[in-house]
């Protein structure tokens, strides 16, 4: 569930029945107030994440980043309607735990994983926040990192490729939230038992493992 950036609609995400009694994905924009009446609904063909975990909507965009089972879809709301933009494939190996914004960049954590992905929106692309935005939006590149141990390339439908990109550290506790600090600057991913703290380097797309802390 998120807020739009103007506090009137409340997105929601979950699940409607196909017409094989299969479960769709499907999100709704309805009125924040005491009805909560729906404005728009999007019924989504992508059966394969399963069920919506997390919905993140970009901090000053109406963007909005679901993650399911495995996969991300990044949808927008505009002119009263959503619009998927884009489905990026394979970026976890089971269902999404949690997600973050930090203006362009997505952090994503799943569930089953000791790591953390990162994708890079390009910024020149993103438009202002009152502007609308066109289906064809920037090629995504995830952030280089000191740490990371790997790179998985993939092309997903209609769109451009992009490429992802792992951070692994010395995991302490079970890799449950990850939220970043409001400059940016530090990353902190954690669950029971433990918190990691990463900082973001200042010359260049690089995160420095600081703390790992038990509870």
């Amino acid at each position: 569930m998120e807020v739009s950036g103007n506090g009137m609609m409340v997105y929601i995400a979950g699940t409607t029945s196909g017409p094989a009694n299969n479960k769709m994905p499907t999100i709704y924009a309805c009125q924040f107030n005491s009805t909560l009446k729906v404005m728009e609904r999007l019924i989504l063909e992508d059966v394969d994440i399963i069920f919506p975990v997390v919905l993140k909507r970009m901090p000053g965009y109406e963007y909005l980043a679901m993650g399911g089972s495995r996969h991300i879809l990044i949808i927008q709301f505009v002119g009263n309607h959503f619009v998927k933009l884009r489905r990026i494939d394979n970026v976890h190996q089971d269902f999404i735990g949690d997600m973050a914004w930090k203006q362009n960049i997505l952090y994503s954590k799943g569930l089953k994983e000791s790591m953390v992905k990162v994708i890079r929106f390009m910024p020149p692309l993103l438009p202002a926040p009152t502007q609308a935005v066109s289906q064809n939006v920037s090629m995504i590149n995830t952030t280089p990192t000191k740490l990371e141990s790997s790179t998985i390339t993939t092309t997903p439908k209609r769109y451009n490729n992009f490429t992802a990109n792992k951070i692994q550290f010395d995991v302490y506790g079970q890799l449950e939230k990850v939220t970043v600090s409001k400059n940016g600057k530090l990353l902190y991913v954690g669950g029971a038992n433990g918190v990691n703290l990463l900082k973001h380097e200042d010359n260049g797309d690089q995160y420095l493992q600081l703390k790992n802390e038990v509870d």
